[in-house]
């Protein structure tokens, strides 16, 4: 039983990294969609400037024409001063001069602004242009990587189910649809690591005449609270392996801070370096 329990942790250890792997795929087409999003702003930005510097050209171009027709107008019009005979008609091309040259300067003064207008708007031309450039640069760099990411986290998810396949085929049918069927409900949660009577998931004590019989290890316990796979955390299969040490060069004292050393480190371990540990090699 001691196999198979490991091998349903070696089946999690995978389930958890392909859920990883899946949240890359699911997360890539919002980044993707915040990726082009930026790139659009950044082109329409510089767009729109450049649209606004155009159409700034066009107006000053018609002022241009407007104050050409004006200047004729005020031409012609002291020519007819020089012909008027009489005081009615002179007052009357007067004023006619009068609303030439008013039309004059408030054209004058649009096309001054407008000229201010456009040395301002050329002025930002440059650093949107390089802001453009950078984005651009930025935009091919992060696709790369977005889609690199995907492919590698498809390749990943691939491969893992023929691991976990092959997993599965090698522990008995009913065990495997019993591992399945857990996994269904709890992606990558579906064991228990149990430490002195404790679930380590849930954090609940389970009975000890249960705590006795899952210590025996012969056959697949359910926690009565979470309903995952238990398995006894502390079974020396589980315990990392301590190194070959030279006790006759020891002192006691030290000998035995050792040992107390190494088995702190077995119970300190949480539940999720216990269940995530590679106990492939683990023996039975």
């Amino acid at each position: 039983m001691q196999e198979v329990i490991s091998t349903f942790i070696n089946i999690q250890t995978l389930e958890r990294k392909m859920l990883e792997a899946q949240k890359v795929l699911d997360e890539a087409p919002e980044k993707l969609e915040s990726l082009e999003g930026r790139l659009s702003r950044a082109k329409k930005d510089f767009q729109d400037l450049k649209t606004s510097i155009d159409n700034n050209l066009t107006l000053q171009k018609t002022l241009e024409q407007d104050l050409i027709k004006l200047g004729e107008m005020k031409i012609g019009h002291k020519a007819r001063l020089t012909k008027v005979d009489d005081e009615k008609t002179y007052k009357a091309v007067l004023k006619e001069g009068e609303t030439i040259a008013k039309r004059t300067k408030e054209k004058e003064d649009e096309s001054l602004t407008l000229m201010e207008l456009q040395d301002t708007l050329t002025a930002k031309l440059p650093p949107l242009e390089e802001a453009l450039i950078i984005t651009q640069k930025d935009y091919d760099k992060e696709m790369a990587e977005i889609l690199a990411a995907k492919e590698k986290a498809s390749d990943f998810i691939r491969k893992s189910n023929e691991e976990k396949d092959a997993l599965l085929s090698s522990i008995e049918p009913k065990l495997a649809e019993q591992y399945l069927y857990a996994s269904s409900m709890r992606p990558g949660q579906v064991m228990a690591p149990i430490a002195d009577s404790t679930c380590l998931i849930c954090r609940i004590s389970i009975p000890p005449q249960l705590f006795i019989e899952l210590q025996r290890n012969d056959k697949i316990m359910l926690c009565p609270n979470c309903h995952r796979i238990m398995y006894w955390r502390d079974h020396p299969a589980w315990a990392p392996p301590e190194e070959p040490k030279d006790e006759s060069t020891l002192g006691e004292d030290s000998l035995m801070s050792q040992k107390k050393e190494i088995k702190n480190k077995t119970q300190d371990l949480g539940e999720e370096d216990w269940q995530l540990q590679d106990v492939g090699s683990s023996k039975k």
